[in-house]
């Protein structure tokens, strides 16, 4: 298994349930703290998202 595996059906589909587990308490929670933790969690889910293509993809830019 090579790393482009690893990420391909890995990592994008655990990221991919993350951020409908992170959604799901982004509407449900109970306080404004929940929500905006939530939706902290999912900006950084769509940069580890950003980070998977641009190395699956090869667009690194140095």
């Amino acid at each position: 298994m090579t790393l482009f595996d690893f990420i391909e059906y890995f990592v994008l589909p655990v990221l991919s349930l993350s951020v409908v587990l992170i959604f799901y308490r982004f509407i449900k929670g109970p306080n404004m703290v929940d929500r905006v933790i939530a939706l902290d969690l999912i900006v950084t889910t769509g940069i580890g998202f950003i980070s998977a293509y641009s190395i699956l993809y090869n667009q690194l830019r140095h």
